[in-house]
């Protein structure tokens, strides 16, 4: 588990080691049939601009999807590694919300945050192709804001990979920067979840 300070926010960064507990069958099948709901298929998400898919809204949790026994069971021992960076002693994790995200060539995601109820947020990586769409955290981002419209100063980047797990605040703006080359069949996904903890 890795911590970083960025604009004032902790950051927790952690990578999954095992393969096998997120590149399986089940798993991707799973996802799949997420996106192939109609609902999601035709859903319009106003932080996105161009082509993309995700779950948001819809009455699906990521948690009781076959093939996420496993990871669901890792993602639980790095909540509790943060919970204990934060001297936070017996935490209760729930996940109220989670979703997963398919972007495509020249998508890109506007500057958003997540509702202050939640304690963080987590994002799992579990495909990431070559040339994807990295993460940038925004200072004083406005939401519903384009990156580009930012100075670098103010942006800092984070480059995704597979397996990798991204925990932050819920009020730390960000968007995802545009896709450029197009990876129909691989596109990146993520899986992300809204946590909740108490003592």
């Amino acid at each position: 588990m890795n911590t970083q300070t960025i604009f004032g926010h902790e950051i927790f960064l952690s990578r999954c080691p095992d393969e096998s507990i997120y590149k399986n069958k089940t798993l991707s099948d799973s996802i799949e049939m997420a996106y192939d709901i109609p609902e999601v298929k035709n859903k319009i998400d106003r932080n996105q601009i161009g082509h993309a898919l995700t779950t948001v809204g819809i009455d699906l949790h990521l948690a009781n999807l076959p093939g996420m026994e496993r990871l669901m069971q890792w993602i639980g021992t790095q909540l509790q590694l943060v919970a204990d960076a934060k001297g936070v002693t017996k935490p209760r994790f729930l996940m109220p919300r989670s979703w997963t995200n398919r972007m495509f060539k020249d998508c890109e995601g506007r500057c958003h945050t997540h509702p202050m109820q939640a304690d963080g947020v987590a994002i799992f990586y579990y495909q990431v192709p070559k040339n994807s769409a990295e993460l940038v955290l925004i200072d004083g981002g406005v939401n519903g804001s384009e990156h580009h419209s930012y100075p670098g100063e103010k942006k800092h980047f984070i480059v995704p990979s597979e397996g990798q797990l991204i925990i932050h605040p819920p009020g730390v703006p960000h968007a995802v920067i545009i896709i450029l080359e197009s990876i129909a069949l691989e596109s990146p996904k993520s899986l992300t979840f809204m946590i909740d903890s108490s003592s």
